[in-house]
């Protein structure tokens, strides 16, 4: 759809969340004994790999949710 509508000429803003926290990620990265961070690093970086072999377009922007805790913990109340 991205594509299409860029063709068309439409000014598109393709955004994709990329969820770098939950507990699975938490379990994962104590068993390999490294940060979250790292681990989400290391895994985001094949992503992209996969993606870019695929030939899909990447996002305009791309937030990870954990730069947006404290916004998050706002909207819960």
């Amino acid at each position: 759809v991205y594509r299409w509508l860029c063709t068309l000429g439409y000014d598109v803003t393709y955004v994709r969340n990329i969820t770098d926290i939950d507990d699975k990620i938490i379990k994962r990265a104590v068993e390999r004994n490294m940060s979250i961070r790292a681990l989400t690093d290391e895994m985001i970086a094949a992503m992209y790999t996969d993606i870019d072999a695929l030939g899909i377009a990447r996002p305009t922007h791309e937030p990870r949710a954990t730069e947006y805790v404290p916004q998050m913990l706002t909207m819960i109340g």
